[in-house]
């Protein structure tokens, strides 16, 4: 039989990797499972922004990190069920949003002018998400990154509160590091 052939951790490993697959279990529950720790999630409030490889500080909030795929649907006339088989078709990313206080840098704002004279320039783009000793924990890189969006949130007289810029970026690859 094959269990007994595989030891008390691996048959747990290889169990948690086929319920990971079946979209059962998620990943900190198949690690607890296998070496008997708790793993815990990492907290989304530290992290830095990265453009074209130099630290854009002061972002408040990153909004929108995605990825999907298209579904194709096919079935051939002579299919024995009456059902689809599903494809994976194109894949599509973003956009996000980049949030922070309004300043006097107009980085962001000359980006975005560049995109309404019709001259959009790409750039290469990285969510780091530092962890709880202050390293980098994880690492997103997105390229082929345009400004499609410009907003400026939070005027509102009689109100204490910061004005916030907003800007809206497309997407046209993501990578986990």
């Amino acid at each position: 039989m094959l269990s007994e052939k595989i030891s008390g951790k691996k048959m747990l490993f290889v169990l948690g990797t086929i319920l990971l697959l079946l979209g059962i279990a998620k990943y900190n529950m198949v690690v607890e499972a296998v070496t008997g720790e708790k793993v815990d999630p990492y907290k989304g409030y530290k992290f830095l922004v990265e453009i074209d490889g130099i630290v854009s500080t002061g972002f408040t909030e990153v909004i929108g990190l995605n990825i999907t795929t298209d579904v194709i649907e096919y079935r051939e006339g002579n299919y024995v069920t009456e059902t689809y088989v599903l494809i994976p078709g194109l894949s599509h990313y973003g956009p996000i949003i980049l949030r922070r206080g309004l300043t006097s840098n107009m980085e962001l704002w000359n980006w975005m002018k560049k995109t309404l004279e019709g001259d959009a320039e790409r750039k290469n783009i990285s969510i780091v998400i530092i962890g709880p000793t202050g390293s980098q924990v994880a690492r997103f890189n997105l390229s082929g990154c345009w400004p499609s969006g410009y907003r400026i949130l939070n005027l509102k007289a009689g109100g204490s509160v910061i004005i916030i810029e907003e800007i809206t970026i497309q997407v046209e690859g993501i990578q986990r590091m």
